[in-house]
């Protein structure tokens, strides 16, 4: 019986420690089953099934009844596997001070002790380098990577240093795989002189039969045969295509992903990931049917695993709503998720895209509880919530105070440092500027400057297609213009 086994492998001061823990427990029916098993830990013979069952339920026992029995068993010997584990880890945790560090970074990565983890990263990896052991200081550089990813600013210096630790990564996961190879070799050599003693033959013909350690490893099978070899590739390439060629390697990762042999370093999240990407990449070819498809699949599938929706995602989904005209739906996902969007870095971007939908809308009151009060990082957003006012004012019929709004915003210092860069929106703000003084003319000169400036922006059609997809007050513009037609 393996629970007898487990038991009779214990000492008595551990035996005590597993009864205490089946006594604070709530399964009651195993106080007594352990009572029972203890009787033979001394002897060579097994209880009987019938004896147990009675003791352990109080009641008759039949075979039909002894999978009660074998659950009572299943959940002793989890009891006794857990404790076994806890202290094989706390041993190796011991003699190896670089293990018990990775561990401890490891829970303040997956907590979100960010200063913690901050403080104690790099004397973690001093001592695992110290130690020379790179199955502990491979993982904490790997730790170190994942952190600056998530947190660091994508500045060059930033993301310089980011390389550098996926350089040292790299390093010490190729001399841990180095000192295993090598630790396999040994153990080669060794069970092969064994083989020869055993076999009676000559353990060498001359004194030295050294070979040279393994240096060449052929990886290609792997990638074709083994379907975690050929995901991470997958996952490499695509960081480093685009397009149709990009879309076709994360839907090979995606069926991978689905498979039911799947287990990712992401776990569940992988699948978000893919999903994402794939909608991100048919946002860039500007394929927004199909974008909007892989959008409303993730945040689906988010939902359905109760997983975080990726912010990016979220935004992606209402600025395509804008694009498709399905204003609804993308006022209906920025409530939906606007506790998440307020306390995010993207809470401004996403208040302006769910503004603006509000405008396509008609519907300008709305608009304005979402226009951002002010933008103390981003001078493109406090423009466009500049430009979000004018239009605002222009739908409730308040044409002078939208023809003034553009005027001020011409002549105020975000606009002259945009102008310096060339940037579009100083087109925008002459351009709208032109079609609101419009309204505040008499019927015949309001015709003619509209048909006016239908000509320029016909003119310009080259130079402003590429905008339409993000900056939506020129968005706005274009379709208030295609419907006065």
């Amino acid at each position: 019986m393996r629970t007898l086994e487990l038991l009779k492998g214990l000492t008595e001061k551990e035996l005590k420690l597993i009864e205490a823990k089946v006594l604070t427990g709530k399964r009651k029916s195993l106080v007594p089953l352990l009572k029972e098993l203890k009787k033979f830990r001394t002897t060579d013979n097994e209880p009987d099934d019938a004896e147990l069952f009675r003791k352990t339920f109080g009641k008759p026992y039949s075979k039909n009844k002894n999978y009660l029995l074998r659950n009572e068993l299943r959940l002793l010997n989890e009891i006794i596997y857990n404790y076994l584990v806890e202290v094989a880890f706390n041993q190796h945790l011991t003699k190896n001070p670089g293990a018990y560090n990775q561990w401890l970074l490891q829970s303040f990565y997956n907590r979100g002790m960010k200063s913690m983890f901050e403080a104690d990263v790099e004397k973690s990896i001093s001592v695992s380098l110290a130690d020379n052991r790179p199955e502990e200081s491979s993982v904490i550089f790997s730790l170190k990577s994942l952190w600056q990813i998530q947190n660091l600013p994508r500045s060059v210096e930033a993301l310089k240093e980011q390389q550098q630790v996926i350089k040292q990564f790299k390093q010490e996961e190729e001399r841990r795989f180095f000192f295993r190879i090598r630790e396999a070799e040994a153990r080669e050599a060794f069970v092969q002189h064994l083989l020869d003693y055993v076999e009676g033959k000559q353990r060498h013909n001359s004194d030295d039969a050294r070979t040279s350690g393994q240096s060449v490893f052929d990886m290609s099978k792997l990638e074709n045969s083994d379907w975690r070899a050929r995901y991470l590739l997958l996952k490499k390439h695509a960081h480093q295509t685009k397009g149709i060629l990009r879309i076709e390697i994360l839907k090979e990762m995606q069926e991978i992903e689905e498979a039911p042999y799947f287990k990712g370093d992401y776990g569940l999240n992988a699948q978000i990931v893919t999903l994402t990407n794939l909608a991100l990449e048919y946002l860039l070819l500007e394929q927004f049917e199909l974008a909007d498809k892989y959008m409303e699949q993730c945040i689906e599938r988010c939902c359905l695993l109760k997983q975080p929706v990726p912010i990016g995602n979220i935004q992606n989904y209402i600025a395509n709503q804008v694009i498709l005209k399905r204003y609804e739906k993308g006022i209906e996902i920025f409530k939906k998720f606007e506790d998440i969007i307020l306390k995010s870095r993207s809470a401004e971007n996403i208040l302006i895209l769910a503004g603006f939908c509000y405008i396509f809308l008609n519907k300008p009151d709305q608009a304005m509880e979402l226009v951002p009060v002010a933008s103390k990082v981003n001078v493109n957003n406090m423009v466009v919530s500049r430009l979000m006012i004018a239009i605002i004012f222009f739908l409730r019929g308040d044409y002078e105070l939208a023809n003034n709004e553009c005027l001020n915003l011409k002549r105020s210092t975000y606009a002259t440092s945009l102008e310096k860069k060339n940037d579009v929106y100083t087109l925008i703000i002459q351009w709208l500027g032109k079609y609101f003084s419009a309204f505040t003319k008499g019927a015949a000169v309001k015709q003619k400057e509209i048909s006016a400036l239908r000509k320029i922006l016909e003119t310009h059609r080259v130079q402003i297609m590429p905008h339409l997809k993000k900056e939506f007050a020129l968005l706005w513009l274009m379709r208030e213009i295609e419907a006065g037609i």
